[in-house]
């Protein structure tokens, strides 16, 4: 699962509330989460990256007040649930399509083509790459219901 659709999976656990308040969330609701969340957990395994991990952290000191130590709770307790996938930043960067997709993304991309993973995000660039390099990936806004 991409960066903001993990994110909507933290927000939702906290507060739909939260949706409106993030600009990488402002477009998702509660339909978006349950769908999310329920999809996340067909899985025997879900992986994220520290990249992913950080970029979560990094929004969600965005958020204020009471809402701040429950995104940290609830960070640490999803955290748990997946398997942490670690790549080096030289390896990264190495790549034609670095410069293109980012830190992040060329991470999400090499390691779904050494895992052989299902990659759903609502990033169109990486999902591109990610059908050109022949990996399995749901593009979430071409199956999105919306409000």
């Amino acid at each position: 699962i991409d960066t903001n659709l993990l994110l909507v999976i933290f927000i939702g656990l906290i507060s739909e509330q939260l949706f409106k308040n993030h600009k990488r969330t402002e477009k998702y609701n509660i339909q978006d989460f349950n769908f999310l969340n329920v999809f996340a957990y067909q899985f025997e395994k879900r992986y994220t990256t520290p990249h992913i991990l950080t970029e979560i952290s990094n929004l969600a000191a965005l958020t204020k007040g009471k809402y701040q130590t429950l995104f940290k709770k609830v960070s640490l307790a999803i955290a748990q649930d997946y398997v942490e996938a670690y790549g080096a930043f030289d390896n990264m960067v190495n790549h034609d399509y670095y410069e293109y997709l980012g830190l992040t993304d060329t991470w999400v991309l090499e390691l779904s083509k050494s895992k052989k993973l299902l990659v759903i995000t609502d990033d169109q660039p990486l999902s591109v790459y990610l059908k050109a390099f022949g990996q399995d990936c749901i593009y979430y806004n071409d199956i999105r219901q919306g409000d």
